[in-house]
């Protein structure tokens, strides 16, 4: 897991990782909610969603 705490909530790039190495997920954190686009990869690395948030709240999302 790569990210930045601040007062114990996560801000700026959240990347994850499957206990293989690939990617899980990644995208951005504001106060502690996901704030933006985010990327969720299954664990053989294929793009498989992709959700748009608005500080926690999911607006949209796609499913690849």
């Amino acid at each position: 897991e790569v990210f930045t705490k601040i007062d114990n909530k996560h801000h700026g790039q959240v990347t994850v990782y499957h206990e293989n190495g690939n990617k899980k997920l990644e995208g951005n954190a504001s106060n502690g909610y996901f704030n933006g686009t985010f990327r969720f990869f299954n664990k053989s690395g294929k793009l498989e969603k992709t959700v748009n948030y608005d500080f926690g709240e999911p607006l949209d999302s796609i499913i690849h």
